[in-house]
């Protein structure tokens, strides 16, 4: 069972916000939270997070 985009890009913004305000100890309990939702691999999902608004969308 995968997500549609529409729902994982809703997903990676609101998660984006949250993990921009967390500590340590909360970016790695979001990180985890954020990989089981969507299925992406971790070192991919941590470059999400971390450079959401340098990536251009198209």
């Amino acid at each position: 069972m995968g997500l549609d985009m529409k729902t994982r890009q809703a997903l990676t913004n609101e998660t984006v916000k949250r993990y921009r305000k967390a500590g340590r100890k909360g970016k790695t309990k979001i990180l985890d939270e954020f990989v089981g939702n969507t299925g992406y691999c971790r070192k991919y999902a941590l470059h999400i997070l971390a450079n959401r608004e340098k990536m251009h969308v198209a």
